[in-house]
């Protein structure tokens, strides 16, 4: 019930049954993991390699690239 939008119900994922966490990431498949027991590592990779050839290269800064890094790493407690 978080949102606004008149019409549109929000029901959250129950508490992972693991660590009781509430921060849950989406897999392309359309899963849903916790952060805590199951972090999206692999992202976090992804982005870090990104943003190191984007270093290499000298190429200007992806700034939308760069607010998931930082997003996904605190979700994660990996900041």
């Amino acid at each position: 019930t978080g949102d606004d939008t008149p019409g549109v119900e929000y029901d959250p994922p129950d508490p992972c049954p693991t660590c009781g966490g509430l921060a849950f990431w989406w897999s392309l498949a359309g899963e849903h993991h916790c952060t805590q027991c199951d972090p999206p590592t692999k992202a976090i990779e992804w982005l870090d390699r990104a943003q190191r050839i984007r270093d290499k290269l000298r190429l200007p800064a992806n700034t939308l690239a760069d607010r998931m890094l930082v997003d996904l790493r605190q979700l994660t407690n990996r900041d």
